[in-house]
């Protein structure tokens, strides 16, 4: 609880709480969301605030509560606290706000995250169908399917034989599909042509933690910094251990090289690797500003045998959106989506269980849950690292599982085939996800 009262200086103009987990982190803090979506977007100010009045106006602006459990920030719904923890917590807060000089703002909403607008302004005049299809290009050059699509409507005033209309839809399906595939991931705040630092800097609570930022300014006392999703963070000096400045050109020739030797591991198979390199690339052709490339990965992503397992693997919640746009792209009628049973709480079976069904249905429910966390752990999301560990613990204990179950029938075909999905998973949470952390 002392780390409650550690100053903060931070401007964030709008930011998820994904990311104001990756902040608190700094401070040797993990965030626990308890019933808190974590893609919620807030705006945060603060200066000279201590950590427990940030937490006490982030809680405030999002209606919930909050209370600590060792170094662990929970924040729940209200009435959802543990009584203990929260009456200790607010003891210390109250000490602290006796004391407290500094100032905090907070807003739920802010500014879109970083990347292009989207055109939606309506037209004042027929554009003619040379510009509007070069714009098209240059849209999907720079992975902005969003404005793309908005292309993609006005061209279709210009339609007049069912040919160039069924090649305009076709067009249309395919950006759609990238534009979800793509959406939630930003474009790193440390690819805007300046120099990196590469900082490791030891937390109030004895943690090593090492960033790569841009420096905005220093002095004696603090460096503010600004983070690869954004904002300002003040950091005391006395925090940095050591310190490594990147030019532009070495640090977007460190990218390049990472993403040539990805691409040489291609192998032009069908296996759900590959699949899994090729979705990967794209992402972080996106992050670090190679987006030139990564509409290519798309295309063969899409047309890939094994892209409807990565779907299932990566977009729990836009599966059916995904899938819709895939049938409507491959000129299937109607999609028979398979409904997914009801997976039940890991908690409610017996990890001791003999019995095969049970076992298996432990495994179901540590592979759902290791998906979940999957899906905020790609490239250019902010947390995506202990994402990554989350995830990578879900589908061991899957794993753990199905080989139980496979000792004693080794001819059991779910379990076979289950374990084959959960040992790619574990691999890329291994080494896939983490190629440009």
């Amino acid at each position: 609880l002392t780390l409650l009262s550690e100053p903060v200086a931070i401007r964030f103009p709008g930011v998820q709480l994904t990311e104001v987990a990756e902040f608190l982190r700094w401070y040797g803090l993990e965030l626990d969301l308890q019933g808190i979506d974590q893609k919620t977007r807030l705006t945060l100010e603060a200066e000279e605030c201590p950590v427990g009045l940030l937490l006490n106006e982030l809680a405030r602006a999002l209606q919930a509560s909050w209370y600590c459990r060792g170094n662990t920030v929970v924040l729940c719904e209200v009435g959802e606290e543990d009584t203990a923890l929260l009456r200790e917590t607010q003891t210390v807060l109250a000490r602290i706000e006796a004391e407290n000089r500094g100032t905090v703002t907070s807003a739920v909403g802010g500014d879109v995250a970083r990347g292009s607008v989207p055109e939606t302004g309506g037209v004042t005049e027929l554009e003619s169908e040379a510009v509007l299809q070069q714009r098209t290009e240059n849209a999907l050059r720079r992975m902005d399917y969003a404005a793309a699509l908005v292309c993609y409507g006005k061209l279709q005033a210009h339609v007049n034989d069912r040919v160039r209309a069924n090649e305009l839809n076709q067009a249309m399906h395919r950006a759609r599909i990238f534009d979800q595939l793509t959406r939630a991931v930003s474009t790193s705040a440390l690819s805007d042509g300046s120099t990196v630092t590469r900082i490791s800097l030891k937390s109030p609570s004895g943690n090593f933690v090492e960033q790569h930022v841009k420096v905005l300014k220093k002095d004696l006392d603090h460096w503010w910094v600004r983070p690869g999703y954004g904002g300002e963070i003040r950091v005391k000096a006395d925090w940095i251990r050591s310190s490594e400045e990147i030019s532009a050109e070495k640090w977007r020739e460190r990218n390049a090289r990472e993403i040539a030797r990805q691409e040489r591991n291609l192998t032009n198979s069908r296996s759900k690797q590959e699949a899994n390199r090729l979705f990967l690339l794209c992402l972080v052709a996106k992050t670090h500003r190679f987006e030139s490339k990564g509409t290519g990965y798309l295309e063969k992503l899409v047309d890939h045998p094994e892209f409807d397992w990565l779907i299932d693997s990566y977009f729990e919640d836009k599966r059916d959106a995904l899938l819709g746009s895939l049938s409507a792209l491959r000129g299937e009628k109607e999609r028979k989506v398979v409904q997914r049973p009801e997976i039940e709480d890991v908690s409610g079976f017996d990890p001791d269980t003999d019995d095969p069904d049970e076992i298996m249905k432990i495994a179901h429910a540590e592979l759902a849950q290791g998906r979940k966390c999957l899906s905020q752990a790609l490239p250019g999301m902010s947390g995506a690292g202990a994402q990554r560990k989350k995830a990578l613990a879900h589908f061991g204990n899957s794993s753990d599982c199905l080989d139980k179950v496979l000792a004693k029938d080794s001819d059991h075909q779910d379990a076979s085939k289950l374990s084959g999905e959960v040992k790619v998973l574990m691999h890329d949470c291994i080494k896939g996800l983490g190629f440009f952390d």
